[in-house]
């Protein structure tokens, strides 16, 4: 699920399920591609738990 999304700045941040556990994920994204990519392939970068709370207090304002 989309937590945020600011398409000026062309990224975003999910709430994802990462090893069994609630996470949130940020990747920016632009054309077909965007970063980070693993092998060609989309990925995103799991915002360390300790964050977790800092951003969705943030973003849900």
């Amino acid at each position: 699920m989309v937590v945020y999304k600011d398409v000026d700045q062309r990224w975003a941040i999910v709430a994802l399920d990462w090893d069994g556990r609630p996470r949130l994920g940020i990747r920016w994204f632009w054309g077909n591609s965007g970063n980070p990519l693993s092998s060609g392939y989309p990925t995103w970068f799991v915002i360390p738990k300790t964050l977790n709370t800092q951003y969705a207090q943030r973003f849900s304002n």
